[in-house]
């Protein structure tokens, strides 16, 4: 079809005749929806996932389904019923998750994007440790409907692809245009209008900066609450790397920020995430989905359910769920009253995880893999847009200082990470799915 329409007319679609693949708890009509869980592998989904059909109506080729931990509850795709993920480079190292197969599928050239989800970083983590560019846009930018929730108030779906440019190009034919409202914002921001060459009014921009936002000046902040001791040589090599470059720039200006509530954002994400999965999944109870629960769910699934379902008791409501909706509440503020529009910070404590330590933890220290989501879950606390853009050895997360229902945010994060994506020059151009960034899409 994308053939024909290229022989027959002069305006063929966006992504026409490329190759996409989806995470595990995408629907997809006529095919299992199974989140890599005992508990659906059987279950048809009779509908598309309104990205599925957004993706499909813009002219790409849906290739596959990808590997992730089971419902999403994980960080390096070990979880799944599937078996563990490994990057096809390496196959020592692991993936990392929970959308590891959508990361694998990219630097594995099975696919030139895959679409994932984002809860507390399932997006940006694999990215970074593939050497690819994980693009998460402000909570609400992209719809919903159709994927598998783990926590409502924190999920994102995002991409995973090998430049800036292709996540503007994808974030531009999926903004904005789903099928129900409750699953996605108001918002109509195109962030293809701050891609190099692009123009894009900035009216709205939440510095306060009039006229075009690629001749306003970009105010980052350095936050050094995000400089914690688990930091591997690589990963400070690489954040030290984008900072210097970027102060080289006369259109930014960069200054050092604090954000100490982000020390405290680990405890309330897995709090909140938890709790909102215990409703979510109680769902699957082998009537209306799934299968009978026993030994349906894995291990890591029904320590979450636990968790999630001890925090919302009577005793321990008021303790450790109302405290952690009063801990995002407050960080979410800290975030917006600074005074720069974008962070720029660490993706993970480490450059690379190999895939023994991924199963050890597992088994013996599951906890040990929360702590490592303390450089990514504040973005999706505050549901705010983030992208990681691959550094050195290793690769820094842009993240918005406040969201707005413009996309402004997101475009300013975007704009910020075009500045730093060089893959290009680690000859990664190849690719691209946007071959020339000064091309109209």
């Amino acid at each position: 079809a994308a053939d024909t329409r290229y022989s027959t007319t002069s305006s063929p679609r966006a992504l026409d005749g490329i190759p996409i693949a989806i995470k595990d708890n995408y629907s997809e009509r006529g095919q299992v929806c199974g989140c890599a869980s005992a508990a659906l592998q059987n279950y048809v989904a009779p509908y598309d996932a309104d990205l599925v059909r957004q993706l499909r109506e813009a002219g790409a080729l849906v290739v596959g389904r990808t590997n992730m931990d089971e419902f999403a509850f994980g960080s390096a795709t070990t979880t799944s019923i599937y078996g563990s993920c490994k990057q096809p480079t390496n196959d020592a190292l692991s993936a990392g998750g929970s959308s590891g197969g959508s990361a694998a599928a990219v630097l594995g050239r099975a696919a030139l994007a895959a679409l994932g989800t984002d809860t507390g970083g399932s997006v940006r983590q694999p990215a970074a440790l593939c050497g690819l560019v994980g693009w998460k846009p402000s909570y609400g930018a992209w719809s919903r409907a159709g994927i598998v929730a783990f926590a409502s108030s924190l999920d994102t779906p995002g991409v995973i692809c090998n430049s800036v440019s292709d996540a503007a190009l994808i974030d531009s034919v999926l903004r904005n245009n789903g099928s129900r409202r409750d699953t996605n914002s108001s918002s109509t921001g195109d962030a293809m209008a701050v891609a190099p060459g692009k123009g894009g009014d900035n009216n709205n921009s939440s510095s306060g900066n009039g006229g075009d936002q690629d001749d306003a000046t970009l105010r980052i902040g350095i936050p050094q609450d995000f400089d914690v001791a688990e930091l591997d040589d690589d990963v400070r090599e690489a954040w030290l790397s984008a900072t210097t470059a970027l102060r080289q720039r006369d259109d930014v200006a960069l200054s050092v920020v604090d954000l100490p509530l982000v020390r405290h954002g680990v405890s309330a994400y897995y709090i909140i995430a938890a709790a909102e999965a215990s409703s979510n999944l109680s769902r699957y109870d082998g009537n209306q989905y799934g299968v009978p629960r026993g030994g349906a769910f894995g291990t890591e699934v029904q320590r979450r359910l636990l968790l999630g379902t001890y925090v919302l008791s009577q005793g321990a409501y008021e303790q450790y769920f109302a405290q952690a909706q009063l801990t995002r509440r407050a960080l979410t503020d800290q975030m917006a009253a600074l005074p720069v529009d974008v962070l720029l910070t660490p993706v993970t404590p480490r450059a690379q995880l190999s895939l023994a330590e991924a199963m050890r933890r597992d088994q013996f220290a599951p906890t040990d893999s929360y702590a490592d989501d303390v450089l990514t879950v504040a973005a999706n606390l505050a549901g705010v847009a983030a992208v990681a853009v691959p550094r050195r050895r290793s690769a820094v997360q842009l993240m918005a200082a406040r969201r707005d229902v413009h996309g402004v945010s997101d475009r300013l994060v975007l704009r910020a990470a075009a500045l730093l994506d060089d893959h290009r020059d680690s000859g990664g151009g190849d690719d691209d799915i946007d071959d020339d960034d000064d091309d109209d899409d």
